[in-house]
């Protein structure tokens, strides 16, 4: 066995024990902030489904952080330089840009009155008014 055959796992991969500790805590102003990008690169690890977790989460749900990737955990064979020619690893992509599941994400999120940040590179900036454009009117069409 190498250790690139080696996974690590930390509990905060997980989104039940984050939940445990805010219902258990049960204060008004307390929630959690949903980061779907690390979600989709932590399921590779995980198993758990993307859409089913943030559906289970969704009524502990405060702010949300928006951005995109391919759902490819890097590989040490890469270079960091080279893992975003090949999709891997935490891109921070402007929604719409990668494969995630953006609009079904947000669908699943109907009583979501939070902040919405996105955390894009810099090096992406120019497409970032396009694809909040979209995310909007993807909100807008949600509460027709």
């Amino acid at each position: 066995m190498s250790k690139e055959d080696v996974r690590l796992l930390h509990p905060a991969m997980y989104l039940d024990p984050i939940a445990e500790q805010v219902e258990q805590i049960d204060a008004p102003n307390l929630g959690m902030t949903l980061d779907p990008g690390h979600l989709n690169l932590a399921i590779e690890v995980t198993g758990e489904q993307l859409l089913a977790s943030v559906e289970k989460q969704a009524h502990l749900v405060k702010h949300l952080h928006l951005n995109d990737n391919f759902g490819r955990n890097p590989h040490p064979r890469y270079p960091t330089r080279e893992q975003l020619l090949y999709g891997m690893a935490d891109c921070h992509l402007p929604p719409g840009m990668g494969s995630m599941p953006i609009f079904e994400i947000l669908r699943r999120l109907p009583a979501f009155e939070g902040y919405i940040i996105f955390e894009v590179k810099a090096e992406y900036r120019e497409y970032l008014p396009d694809s909040i454009a979209g995310i909007k009117k993807h909100i807008a069409s949600l509460s027709d």
